[in-house]
């Protein structure tokens, strides 16, 4: 942050409170609490100064961010950064609610930089409805923000249907709107570790989840004529 004097347009730098660097002879300075309090002290008449302690500018100015379902198949992400001040990554997060959150996959970040940048995740394994997505952009130093959510819908007319989502322990698993016969399913977690696969005939599947740990998983089912995918929140 900067400290400017009306008086004579002098800056002050520094953002912190020790000594010369953000510090004026005539004032007392302290932090309670996270908050920056300064008293000007010495006062003997009336003059146009000012004394202040300034804030941190934000880590990154993002212009964009949208999410666009893409033939039925994958939804694409894009967005725009103006500047960026020590960004590490971005963590691109999805939700079937708009409330809980589970990781997607990371984006690197271009450190500090005053120029435009693009970004694009792709999510081939979209939800078969309306989806949320946020972006947890995390400074180097640990720090984390979170962008407005963008929203995009999945229609599949000739999916299967997994319920309920989220789940605290069984999934439902509705094949009844493609050819189930000789079905290979898999559990897959984000990690792309294999949690569970069986075959199957049946219409519909009733799988105990409630032993997998808490996260997003992925349901990928293939019949030897098409291979689809799912997901399902475990809580």
């Amino acid at each position: 942050g900067l400290i400017k004097r009306a008086s004579s347009g002098a800056i002050w730098a520094g953002t912190n409170l020790s000594n010369s660097n953000g510090h004026h002879d005539n004032t007392t300075q302290s932090i309670v609490g996270g908050t920056a309090v300064a008293k000007r002290t010495a006062v003997t008449s009336f003059s146009d100064f000012a004394i202040g302690f300034g804030a941190v500018a934000l880590p990154v100015e993002l212009t964009t961010f949208t999410a666009t379902a893409v033939d039925n198949k994958q939804v694409d992400l894009f967005w725009n950064t103006e500047a960026e001040l020590n960004c590490k990554y971005f963590s691109v997060q999805r939700s079937v609610d708009g409330s809980e959150f589970a990781e997607l996959g990371n984006v690197m970040g271009n450190g500090t930089s005053q120029i435009s940048h693009d970004y694009t995740f792709i999510d081939q394994s979209p939800l078969c409805s309306v989806a949320y997505y946020r972006l947890m952009q995390v400074d180097e130093n640990g720090d984390i923000h979170y962008t407005p959510i963008a929203v995009a819908t999945i229609n599949c007319s000739n999916n299967f249907s997994v319920y309920p989502n989220p789940t605290l322990g069984n999934v439902m698993i509705d094949l009844s709107s493609m050819k189930a016969d000789n079905s290979i399913v898999k559990i897959i977690g984000l990690d792309g570790r294999i949690y569970m696969t069986f075959n199957s005939s049946s219409v519909l599947l009733n799988i105990d989840a409630s032993k997998l740990p808490a996260g997003l998983y992925f349901v990928n089912i293939s019949n030897g004529v098409e291979t689809l995918n799912s997901s399902f929140i475990k809580k």
